[in-house]
């Protein structure tokens, strides 16, 4: 049988086996297994008409899961939709189910009565085998949901290879089960929904940085004993100046009576005199003024 009569015969059976309104709804996976199986069956056997009516049985019961998928049957499903492509001469498509069954079952061999040693069929499976993996992008579920890609519990999400993607609720049940082409959009139900860009908040202006006032320091006199020492040293200024005119007063008296002839009378030698001792006794009063001055000044400074 030739590949462009088994790609008519294919296209035509596909289209009076599609899936309708998922009449095998519920469906378990003992259920997708025995129709995967007997498709693989009918494209071994090259029986076109029970090949497409398996396959349209087992897509429509994909939709119509209630309980997980393990990874075998998962790549048993992927296999199928490899045959399916390859009938449709879809070598591209044959290549990424072939990809998507051998990361789940990597050492699986397609039997001989499928796919004869060098065979175009073989040739694709080896291709699809020496393939790097998938690069793949983070999924973020919503919360209380979990996602299974290829039966298997997973944050990521293939993007170079079909997957088959089931989504679980809090309570454990299947919310959705789909097989998804690279590019194809996840359902609602499997994303988080993005949350908005945090508003930065308002930036308030600062006040104003006042440097904290330093205390003065302490001045190093006391003002009481400053005043004091000012005072000593006036009163020492003061008496010095009153000594000066007196002992200039006496000197006076002295020369008037050491020129006159006859002498001075006796009330001008008691006023030379009086001159006399009271310059003296501002001079002293001056020196003692002078030295409680410098006394203070000394104890002031240490």
């Amino acid at each position: 049988m030739s590949r462009s009569f088994l790609t008519l015969s294919i296209v035509h059976l596909l289209l009076l086996h599609a899936p309708t309104a998922h009449a095998a709804c519920p469906a378990t996976a003992a259920d997708l297994a025995t129709a995967v199986n007997a498709s693989e069956s009918a494209f071994s056997a090259m029986n076109i008409q029970t090949f497409g009516q398996a396959r349209g049985e087992a897509i429509e019961m994909v939709d119509c899961l209630e309980e997980q998928l393990p990874p075998a049957n998962v790549a048993s499903l992927h296999r199928m939709q490899a045959f399916a492509s390859f009938v449709a001469q879809d070598d591209s498509n044959t290549l990424a189910r072939f990809r998507s069954a051998l990361a789940l079952q990597p050492g699986y061999r397609l039997p001989s009565s499928i796919a004869p040693e060098g065979s175009p069929l073989q040739i694709l499976y080896q291709q699809a085998h020496q393939a790097e993996p998938s690069a793949s992008l983070p999924v973020r579920p919503p919360n209380g949901t979990s996602l299974y890609v290829d039966g298997q519990l997973a944050t990521a999400a293939p993007t170079e290879r079909p997957f088959l993607l089931q989504v679980f609720a809090s309570d454990g049940s299947v919310s959705w089960t789909g097989y998804l082409q690279p590019g194809d959009s996840l359902p609602e139900s499997a994303v988080a929904a993005t949350p908005p860009e945090p508003i930065p908040p308002q930036l308030e202006s600062e006040p104003p940085i006042i440097a904290p006032t330093q205390a003065q320091p302490e001045s190093q006199f006391p003002v009481g004993r400053t005043v004091a020492v000012g005072t000593s040293i006036a009163t020492t200024a003061a008496l010095g100046v009153l000594a000066l005119r007196s002992y200039n007063s006496w000197q006076n008296i002295l020369d008037e009576c050491t020129t006159k002839e006859g002498g001075c009378s006796t009330g001008t030698l008691d006023n030379m005199e009086a001159e006399r001792l009271q310059a003296v006794g501002l001079s002293i009063g001056a020196g003692v003024t002078g030295a409680l001055s410098l006394g203070l000044g000394v104890s002031l400074a240490f």
